[in-house]
């Protein structure tokens, strides 16, 4: 299970999913200016590898592609980090 996903980049403060589910709130802008990685902690141990994330904006533009994968064992917690930052956009 999937406890939050984080959007962060560097040099501004990650933004977090965690207290949002369900709230309508995971619909709004994320505050993260030049995002460019994106982070699911699992409730477990997982399996997960670089192309286990989809990450595409409804207009369909995607960011690029994948520059570092890392999952940390200890903390369960998977991180993509993109060759470029996100476009605005709906994803």
């Amino acid at each position: 299970m999937v406890l939050n996903v984080v959007v962060s980049a560097s040099g501004s403060s990650p933004y977090s999913f965690a207290g949002v589910v369900g709230s309508g709130e995971q619909l709004r802008s994320l505050p993260v200016p030049g995002a460019n990685s994106v982070s699911v902690t699992f409730s477990e141990e997982v399996f997960v590898t670089q192309d286990a994330l989809l990450l595409t904006n409804l207009d369909g533009a995607s960011p690029s592609t994948v520059t570092d994968f890392v999952y940390d064992r200890p903390t369960q917690t998977a991180t993509w980090t993109f060759g470029s930052t996100f476009a605005d956009g709906r994803f």
